[in-house]
């Protein structure tokens, strides 16, 4: 009888945990974005990366593939503002892929709600990795083989066309505004 409490006790605090949390997750929504700007998350399946820019097509669009154990990747995100400001003034959609294990959903929605991440997101199932990998590695300095490096950034076109694979950083902030004023065209 004392083992079933424990357990019920435990589902109760993970349960309170969990709605408290998405609660603050929600709050920080709705309070740090500017109007009309949101989180949004991608909860429909999708299997490539060509099916995925389809959604956006018409638009130009920003790619960011992150991942929330990678450091440069969330130094980035403090250089967001200008890159936020530029997308919002020249209809430029924001999509970040995360590169984040199913068991990080938590955490990943902690990251993005916390840097003030709008756009839409996407944690990247096994087809769409895959399928990013081929597309978007790049050789490594030290040994010369192909890897998925992170961060990555891509611009896509209104048309969907990839037109830099490898797009500047947020902090390089002279480039990417050349990079996206190349886009626009």
């Amino acid at each position: 009888m004392q083992g079933v409490n424990q357990q019920i006790r435990r589902c109760l605090f993970f349960g309170v945990y969990f709605f408290v949390l998405a609660g603050v997750c929600t709050a920080q929504h709705e309070e740090s974005n500017p109007p009309g700007k949101a989180v949004n998350f991608i909860t429909t399946p999708v299997t490539g990366f060509d099916s995925l820019i389809t959604l956006f097509r018409g638009t130009p669009v920003f790619v960011d593939i992150w991942a929330t154990w990678c450091q440069p990747c969330r130094r980035e995100f403090r250089h967001l503002g200008y890159l936020q400001q530029l997308a919002a003034t020249n209809k430029i959609v924001l999509v970040y892929i995360s590169g984040d294990k199913d068991s990080d959903e938590v955490k990943w929605r902690q990251v993005v709600a916390e840097n003030n991440l709008w756009g839409y997101h996407i944690r990247a199932n096994q087809s769409l990795k895959l399928d990013i990998i081929k597309r978007f590695s790049r050789p490594l300095k030290s040994s010369g083989g192909m890897a998925l490096i992170y961060p990555t950034y891509l611009l896509i076109d209104a048309d969907g066309k990839v037109v830099n694979a490898n797009a500047s950083k947020p902090s390089d902030t002279e480039s990417l505004k050349k990079e996206l004023s190349k886009v626009l065209k």
